[in-house]
């Protein structure tokens, strides 16, 4: 979350927290309680989109991070195998290792590779490599590629959260704009918690902003 979007949420758990403090005096039955109730359900439905986008971006780095190490494993046998395959060939060999590493210059390079290696596949076979060897880096190749997708769609399902989350914001502060008159009168007599409250509405310790 943004900064802004981390006060008010934090503001929505003491907002919560007062009214599981206070719920004798704001039953659920009462206009005060059913705000009360709405101002937790806000938090639960925040809590949840942050720890599924988490959690989706942390399953995304991993598969990214095994499978591209899976790659460049095979990249580097099949450069290594593939100087002397191409040995009398005129002109640059073509398996030379990108010296940037980052994911769409591996599957670039992986795919010329493959190419490249299906032409001599022959020879890479006559260098001891196992006759399987360019179907099974062909799978890790195309592994990669998902992957790459995967954090693709990680990035569009954490931009969606993001919505998600200002969105319950918003509606979560509705509920808050009438507990901000409901509770004032249901704790017109009692002082200490009226202070409490206004404490409890502060954003950052800056007391409650003009748009809440």
């Amino acid at each position: 979350m943004r900064k802004e979007q981390t006060r008010r949420y934090e503001m929505f758990v003491r907002v919560r927290n007062f009214g599981t403090a206070n719920r004798e005096r704001f039953p659920e039955s009462s206009t005060g309680g059913r705000k009360f109730a709405e101002v937790a359900e806000a938090v639960a439905t925040i809590e949840e989109q942050l720890t599924r986008r988490a959690q989706a971006r942390a399953e995304a780095r991993k598969v990214k991070a095994t499978t591209r190490a899976a790659v460049m494993h095979g990249m580097k046998a099949i450069a290594a195998t593939g100087r002397r395959a191409t040995e009398g060939e005129w002109g640059t060999h073509p398996f030379r290792m990108p010296t940037r590493k980052s994911a769409p210059v591996i599957l670039s390079t992986a795919r010329l590779f493959v190419e490249e290696a299906e032409r001599r596949k022959d020879r890479f076979v006559a260098l001891g490599m196992a006759p399987t060897f360019l179907a099974e880096f062909q799978k890790l190749v195309e592994d990669l590629a998902q992957a790459v997708n995967l954090q693709q769609d990680s990035r569009v399902f954490r931009h969606r959260a993001q919505a998600g989350i200002e969105s319950t914001l918003t509606r979560g502060f509705d509920a808050i704009r009438d507990l901000d008159v409901t509770v004032a009168n249901t704790l017109a007599h009692d002082p200490a918690a009226l202070a409490q409250w206004d404490a409890v509405r502060r954003l950052d310790g800056h007391g409650p902003s003009s748009s809440s």
